[in-house]
């Protein structure tokens, strides 16, 4: 949610994300949600929760903006367009950032899930993830295993750790569709 934020900060204001604003808007938002009960209403007709929130989320910061620059409308000194054409022209993508998140979050509590039930596959995935995919040349060692076996310890805990991340995904749904939908828009961000 704070990168979320932070990247639509960034995208409306066009300067970096104070981190203080971003944790003030998560903040007021998840109390506005406690109080107002948006998270506990039915949601049979809601098909992919994540981007219910998201919707949520990005409407709020919104209103939060709204409000925010509505006491500062009438600056003291007129502003100027000095400096306008050296201002960056892009921003953060406030999907991507979210998406990212998603993705991030997914891999750890697969992880997670992966390291209760077979710390040497953990381990193998970790160091996978660390050398984006290419291995350490000490692992064996560190696992005290032959390295011979390596190759198949790597297929073995990729294939359970990604049967694990389908699952953590897959519960963020409704049904395959918007399950198809999720992997599509994530294929950038997955290890």
């Amino acid at each position: 949610m704070r990168r979320y934020v932070a990247a639509l900060l960034t995208k409306n204001t066009r300067k970096p994300a104070n981190p203080d604003d971003v944790a003030d808007v998560v903040s007021e938002y998840l109390s506005a949600c406690l109080e107002k009960g948006w998270l506990s209403r039915e949601t049979e007709d809601i098909r992919c929760f994540r981007a219910f929130v998201q919707v949520q989320l990005q409407r709020f910061t919104w209103t939060w903006l709204r409000n925010r620059s509505a006491t500062t409308r009438n600056p003291p000194h007129p502003l100027s367009d000095v400096g306008l054409d050296s201002a960056a022209a892009t921003s953060p993508d406030p999907d991507a950032a979210l998406d990212a998140g998603v993705a991030e979050t997914a891999v750890a509590r697969a992880l997670a899930r992966l390291r209760e039930g077979n710390e040497v596959y953990a381990e193998i995935i970790a160091d996978l993830i660390r050398t984006d995919g290419a291995g350490s040349a000490d692992l064996a060692a560190r696992l005290a295993r032959d390295p011979s076996d390596l190759p198949l310890l790597r297929h073995r805990a990729r294939r359970r750790f990604a049967v694990l991340f389908a699952e953590e995904l897959r519960s963020t749904v409704r049904d395959d569709s918007a399950f198809d939908d999720l992997l599509a828009r994530l294929e950038a961000h997955l290890p």
